[in-house]
């Protein structure tokens, strides 16, 4: 994994910039509590770099920027960092009844909620660049709603 790291600069800045959008996101009108993996966030960004610089050596005219954010998406959708979604009413309900939290309550398509909701905020500059020159993702969050 050391040599695919050297090969792929800005890897573990594009985790934590994804981590801080997921955790944005499930703070959005309806808070979400959820578990999320940095270990599994790691490796959707360093797929997703990985795959867009092998793309782009062959693209002479670049990808579009839906392409980054599809590869982005399957990652998301693939490795599943997001796992144990519910709605904090949810929760919070559960422990005032003192009862175990319904599990038809938990939210199983977490992860392909959250790679659509986050396409908006992936762009090329993401994928080549880590998160130089992209602004704070929780600037991003503040202009946009992305519920």
């Amino acid at each position: 994994m050391a040599a695919i790291d050297s090969e792929i600069p800005g890897v573990v800045e594009l985790a934590e910039w994804l981590d801080q959008l997921v955790r944005r996101y499930l703070c959005q009108q309806r808070p979400i509590k959820a578990k999320v993996s940095i270990a599994l966030l790691y490796d959707v960004a360093r797929y997703w770099k990985s795959d867009t610089k092998r793309i782009q050596a062959f693209e002479s005219k670049g990808m579009r920027p839906t392409e980054h954010a599809a590869y982005l998406a399957f990652w998301i959708r693939k490795l599943k960092p997001i796992s144990q979604a519910f709605y904090l009413c949810d929760v919070d309900a559960s422990r005032i009844a003192e009862t175990p939290i319904d599990p038809n309550a938990e939210i199983i398509d977490f992860n392909e909620k959250a790679a659509i909701r986050l396409y908006p905020f992936t762009s090329p500059r993401q994928a080549e660049s880590g998160t130089e020159r992209c602004g704070s993702p929780l600037r991003a969050f503040a202009s946009r709603s992305v519920m």
